[in-house]
């Protein structure tokens, strides 16, 4: 069977129709082999599908064809831009990591610039605390100890100092202390003027006595409680003489131990 067009209204029919079925007219007749012969039943199937389902014509095919590179022209537009989007968030990704990057050296480097101040600064305070800490431990006077404490209260000697301090402070001779400590020594010192005076030579005519400097008095601990006064000074004398051979001046070291009890203990005069 095969499909022909209507002679009369164009209309695509089966070849064994023997009227239109679209506008009725007549087509031929048929003969009586053909009414004798039975149409295959495979054969009547195919012309039913085919007059029901016609051929879609090219015009729609065509259209289907456009619809379908559209499509694709979408999908690759919009891939296009998708990657493009995304090169472009990774670049500002990128720009930003590096920025961070750069302002986490320009924090470390001026950290560094600042430690480096910082370890000057703190070499040159330790420069002069330790010096000022030789110049109190040699004078080892409370005055001067506490006048480093005062200065340098978190120095590096500071537990030093404090010691120190506590060790001049069992040391430190009170002004009442003092007061009847000189009048014990100058006493004695008095006595042995008088001695000297008592029994000059001959040929000196005169003797005048001062001391070089005032008395100097410390505490001597011999052990923790316990300690003694240790007194010293010098006497220079000056001698009028006949003889001019002989010294005119001499001078004395004298040193002398109390106790605690101010008692004298030890004298070399």
């Amino acid at each position: 069977m095969a499909i022909i067009q209507c002679p009369y209204c164009g209309k695509r029919i089966s070849s064994y129709a023997m009227t239109c079925p679209h506008c009725n007219e007549i087509l031929k007749e048929q003969s009586k082999s053909d009414n004798n012969t039975p149409t295959p039943s495979h054969q009547v199937r195919e012309d039913i599908e085919t007059e029901s389902n016609p051929s879609p014509p090219k015009k729609q095919e065509d259209k289907k064809r456009g619809s379908g590179c559209l499509y694709i022209f979408l999908g690759l537009l919009i891939g296009v831009v998708c990657f493009a989007s995304a090169i472009v968030g990774i670049k500002f990704y990128n720009e930003q990591k590096e920025a961070e990057r750069e302002k986490i050296r320009q924090e470390l480097a001026q950290r560094i610039i600042e430690d480096e101040k910082a370890n000057k600064a703190r070499l040159l305070q330790m420069q002069m605390d330790s010096a000022m800490w030789k110049k109190t431990f040699k004078a080892k006077t409370l005055e001067a100890t506490e006048e480093y404490i005062n200065m340098y209260p978190e120095g590096i000697f500071i537990n030093e100092a404090y010691m120190l301090q506590e060790e001049l402070k069992r040391r430190n001779v009170s002004s009442q202390e003092a007061k009847i400590i000189s009048n014990i020594v100058n006493a004695k010192i008095e006595e042995y003027q008088q001695s000297k005076v008592k029994n000059m030579e001959k040929d000196v005519l005169g003797l005048h006595f001062s001391m070089d400097k005032e008395l100097n008095i410390k505490k001597k601990y011999i052990n923790r409680d316990s300690f003694h006064y240790v007194v010293t000074t010098i006497l220079n004398e000056t001698i009028t003489r006949t003889d001019p051979k002989k010294p005119h001046s001499n001078s004395t070291p004298i040193e002398v131990i109390l106790n605690a009890d101010k008692k004298i203990l030890k004298s070399n005069i």
